[in-house]
């Protein structure tokens, strides 16, 4: 986790061992409680599960089905990305 321009969390996940799709609410929950007591905007999310050696095609599901879209994102590369707003939180 970290702050950008003092108004977005951005949250990057790179390895996600047994799964994934539960762990992911878990730490979306965590991420939104700390925009909330940060008075944070929006949760920007980089998942880098595009180009995995053993892709696991049922968090790629999971991830597709959540709204996320695969972007090219500058030193970053290819990953799974979505900007949540949470300025309601």
């Amino acid at each position: 986790f970290w702050v950008k321009h003092s108004r977005t969390l951005v949250v990057e996940l790179a390895h996600i061992d047994g799964g994934g799709e539960g762990v992911l609410l878990a730490i979306q929950r965590i991420a939104k409680d700390i925009c909330a007591k940060k008075n944070l905007e929006e949760m920007e999310c980089l998942v880098y599960a595009v180009s995995c050696a053993r892709p696991n095609m049922k968090l790629r599901a999971h991830l597709v089905k959540r709204g996320f879209e695969i972007k090219n994102v500058p030193h970053k590369g290819e990953v799974f990305y979505k900007v949540f707003d949470v300025s309601g939180t």
